[in-house]
């Protein structure tokens, strides 16, 4: 019976991005209002609305596909990890909302208790998750090649990000061009960035929470740890403050290229290792067969 219910429940929780992501592909204005947002009148901010609503609902059409397709696999381990991803998706919408716009953010937090409800209920009526396998999975998972290709791409996409935002200031001083498309322009790439930022929070409790307090032992990882919470406060509390701020954060976001540098000397050394395992496997079966070809030598004298 809670299997069945978990299960068409799942489902549905699926369908709530996909058919919000269609409402926004048809009808995004809307939509929009429907959400409590304001529509620009001038011309060009009213069409970058609209292709950037397309965009979200595109992006929840995908979310939902994904959804539905996990919850047919009936695992609430691989259901929880989509459940654990919603609640994140809904904390960085919330916050983009209201340091963007001001309000129309409770759309995005009024999900984040169902996400927990559910993840909640596949947890104690599921299978259930065992608190050692998970944070081994997640060590695992942050370890792998995968999760340092994931964390290079994030930080790549940041850095890109802040020097687009850094080349529009720097063209619309020397320019002298002054319009409300100038300023949305830098609110999304500034949007952006506190999206990335909370991105890297949560990779960073992530890593906490599966290597433990030793995770600290490195002082690369201190000063890391450091540089994101920073960020992260003054990406959040200090928006729309004096320029010398701005500046400031510049700096600090440029130590994330350095991430870039130690994801790859991590990737080479795999990829080192996983040649050296090779190279000793080959290495063993041409001993081998060695000794069998000595041993037929043998037997043909």
């Amino acid at each position: 019976m809670y299997d069945n219910l978990l299960h068409y429940g799942n489902q549905l929780m699926a369908l709530g991005p996909g058919l919000i992501g269609l409402n926004l592909l048809i009808r995004p204005e809307a939509t929009l209002q429907q959400m409590q947002y304001t529509i620009p009148s001038e011309p060009k901010a009213r069409q970058l609305t609209r292709g950037l609503a397309r965009i979200y609902g595109i992006r929840n059409v995908v979310i939902g596909c994904i959804g539905i397709n996990l919850s047919l696999t009936r695992d609430p381990k691989i259901i929880n990890m989509f459940y654990l991803a919603g609640l994140a998706m809904c904390v960085t919408d919330g916050i983009v909302a209201k340091s963007v716009i001001g309000y129309g953010e409770w759309t995005h937090w009024v999900f984040a208790p169902i996400c927990v409800a559910g993840f909640a209920a596949n947890y104690y009526l599921g299978d259930g998750w065992s608190v050692r396998t998970t944070r081994e999975a997640t060590a695992q998972f942050l370890s792998s090649k995968i999760g340092h290709y994931s964390v290079l791409t994030l930080v790549s996409l940041d850095v890109l990000s802040m020097i687009a935002d850094f080349v529009l200031n720097l063209f619309k001083c020397e320019q002298g061009r002054k319009g409300s498309e100038w300023d949305t322009a830098l609110e999304i790439l500034s949007s952006v960035s506190l999206v990335f930022s909370c991105l890297f929070v949560v990779e960073l409790m992530a890593s906490v929470w599966a290597f433990g307090w030793k995770y600290f032992n490195s002082w690369f990882h201190c000063f890391d740890a450091f540089i994101v919470i920073a960020g992260f406060i003054t990406d959040v509390a200090l928006r729309g403050i004096i320029e010398e701020v701005a500046s400031l954060i510049v700096v600090m976001r440029l130590w994330r290229v350095i991430k870039i540098i130690e994801e790859l000397g991590v990737g080479a050394q795999e990829q080192t290792e996983q040649l050296s395992e090779k190279l000793e496997e080959c290495q063993k079966e041409n001993e081998t067969l060695r000794k069998e070809i000595e041993q037929l030598k043998r037997v043909a004298q």
